[in-house]
């Protein structure tokens, strides 16, 4: 007996497997993409645009080493993919004694007092243009202008429906 359900169990299971399949290929067919690919794709925030004008960021000591080294090693080794390059680089990075790298350690240091010099000014600059600005409407979709135009309709009817409700007790409190 115990076979007999395993084998009916089987069965089922191998009915669901192939139910699950034709529903995926159907939707596949239906959106272009599943379920799940366009869930994923809904959920994405939309990237914040950078200001052109903003400074670069400081590079570290060991990008740094990368800009001067990697086009040395990509000659020696023109057959090696962009990845194998790069992780040759960190090895060589990893190698090097405090020494080799004190002048690239410096170099970086020297960035990030640049940065924090140009982002200084970038950040007064942003403040004093929007002092100088005219404040500005907020942007709005379509169904933001709509659900508030929705929501003025409905207190108005709501305060409507009040004032004839209060309206009604005062009628009557008169005829007494």
């Amino acid at each position: 007996m115990t076979t007999e359900t395993n084998q009916k169990t089987q069965e089922i299971h191998k009915a669901i497997d192939q139910l699950a399949g034709s529903l995926h290929h159907f939707t596949n067919l239906l959106f272009g993409t599943s379920p799940v690919e366009k869930a994923d794709h809904v959920n994405k925030k939309k990237k914040v645009e950078k200001d052109p004008n903003a400074p670069k960021r400081n590079l570290s000591s060991y990008m740094l080493y990368s800009q001067a080294v990697r086009p040395k090693v990509a000659a020696e080794h023109p057959d090696m993919k962009a990845i194998e390059i790069a992780k040759l680089v960190g090895e060589m990075w990893n190698k090097l004694s405090e020494k080799e790298k004190a002048p690239y350690i410096k170099q970086a240091e020297k960035e990030k007092i640049r940065f924090e010099k140009e982002n200084a000014s970038y950040k007064t600059t942003l403040a004093s243009e929007e002092k100088q600005q005219p404040a500005k409407r907020k942007e709005r979709n379509a169904e933001e202008v709509t659900s508030e135009k929705k929501a003025k309709k409905n207190k108005k009817e709501k305060h409507a429906h009040r004032s004839e409700k209060s309206g009604d007790k005062k009628s009557k409190k008169k005829n007494f």
